[in-house]
C-alpha cells in the first residue's frame, strides 16, 4: 500500500515555512522602503529589523561656538539649558548622539530632539532676511532652546486683561488706575 502523505508536509511544518515566507518578504520590503524614504543604514538582528538613522548635522562658525561656550560659563543661566547648549557644542565636535548621551546623562532621544530643535532654529534664522532678523546673541540661542509652546500650565490671564495690567500707571498723587 501506498502511503498517500509521503510528500505531503504536516500543519506545522507548513505554516513554519509561511512564517519564513513572509518574514523574508517583509524584510524585503523594509529594505525597499527605506532606500525609497531614504534611511541610511539598516541591520537585521535577532530577528528584528533594526533601523539607525544618521544625527543631525550641527556646524559652528567661531562666532557661534565662542557664543555658546560663554553661555555655559554664565552663572545666570539655568542648568538645564546649560546642558542643552552642551548638546549642540558636543554635537558640532561630531560626537555621536549616543556617547553625547553618557556625557550629559541624557537619553538618546533627548539629545536628538535638542540637535534638531537647534538645527531648524539656526536654518530658519540663517534663511531670513540679514536686515530684518535680530543679531545672534545668548538671548535668542537660549529662546532656541526653550521648552515648546504649550508644556505646562495654561494661562489664565487673556491678552485684554494683560493690556489693562499695563496701563496701569500712577498719578501724581500716587494711586494706581487703570486706563479704560
Amino acid at each position: 500500500m501506498l502511503n498517500a502523505n509521503k510528500h505531503h508536509y504536516s500543519n506545522v511544518q507548513t505554516r513554519t515555512v509561511y512564517y519564513k515566507v513572509s518574514q523574508l518578504l517583509f524584510l524585503n520590503f523594509c529594505k525597499i522602503g527605506l532606500l525609497l524614504t531614504g534611511m541610511s543604514f539598516f541591520s537585521e538582528r535577532c530577528g528584528a529589523l533594526v533601523m539607525s538613522r544618521t544625527a543631525v548635522k550641527i556646524t559652528l562658525d567661531c562666532g557661534e561656538q565662542s557664543l555658546l561656550e560663554k553661555i555655559t560659563r554664565q552663572l545666570t543661566v539655568p542648568h538645564y539649558k546649560k546642558q542643552r547648549v552642551r548638546v549642540v557644542l558636543s554635537a558640532a565636535t561630531g560626537l555621536p548622539n549616543k556617547d553625547i548621551a553618557a556625557q550629559i546623562k541624557f537619553n538618546r532621544n533627548e539629545v536628538d530632539k535638542w540637535r534638531k530643535r537647534w538645527t531648524k532654529a539656526h536654518q530658519d534664522w540663517q534663511q531670513s532676511d540679514p536686515e530684518l532678523r535680530p543679531q545672534l546673541n545668548a538671548r535668542l540661542v537660549l529662546r532656541w532652546l526653550d521648552d515648546a509652546q504649550g508644556r505646562g500650565r495654561k494661562n489664565e490671564i487673556t491678552l485684554e486683561q494683560r493690556a489693562k495690567i499695563a496701563g496701569l500707571h500712577r498719578n501724581q498723587s500716587g494711586f494706581l488706575f487703570a486706563t479704560i
